[in-house]
């Protein structure tokens, strides 16, 4: 049997999460460019892969007779993607609190290291932009009108049965 996996950590850069996945020690194979890779490594009956979802995640799907090891290899490549993108946000901010470099080839890395945050916010923010109007539209289907509640910079649904 197959099954999908829902992470807390939401898979949306697919360099970061090859990276991540080879940091764990196994391969991603493209079986569709951009929507479907394997992983042969965790492949039993079923594959084991990422599949790019309706908000622009990849989600795992893996059988159920490599639970255990899918289980632990989920773990570790959450606890890696998390690293990656913490450390290109550092790397961002870093450069940006620092002088300005006079080396051209410093300067590209500069660039090229901004603009892969910009990059990554601007993803993070259009998924969870998707996702709330995912769950925006699924309670108005069921009746709920919706109050926005702000508090420490979050933003909270509140659902009310109207």
């Amino acid at each position: 049997m197959s099954v999908v996996v829902k992470s807390l950590t939401p898979f949306l850069d697919l360099n970061t999460l090859l990276e991540a996945v080879k940091q764990c020690g196994y391969d991603l194979v493209p079986i569709e460019e951009g929507v479907r890779y394997e992983i042969p490594q965790l492949r039993f009956h079923h594959k084991a892969c990422f599949v790019k979802d309706e908000l622009g995640r990849f989600q795992f799907h893996y059988d159920t007779e490599v639970k255990a090891k899918a289980r632990t290899f989920l773990k570790y490549l959450e606890e890696a993607y998390n690293g990656i993108v913490d450390r290109k946000l550092a790397a961002a901010e870093e450069d940006e609190g620092g002088g300005e470099p006079t080396d051209p080839e410093e300067i590209k890395i500069k660039e090229a290291t901004m603009r892969e945050a910009i990059r990554l916010q601007t993803q993070r923010q259009a998924y969870l932009k998707k996702q709330q109007e995912a769950i925006e539209e699924r309670a108005r289907a069921m009746g709920y009108k919706i109050q926005r509640k702000t508090k420490n910079g979050r933003t909270q649904l509140v659902l009310v049965k109207g």
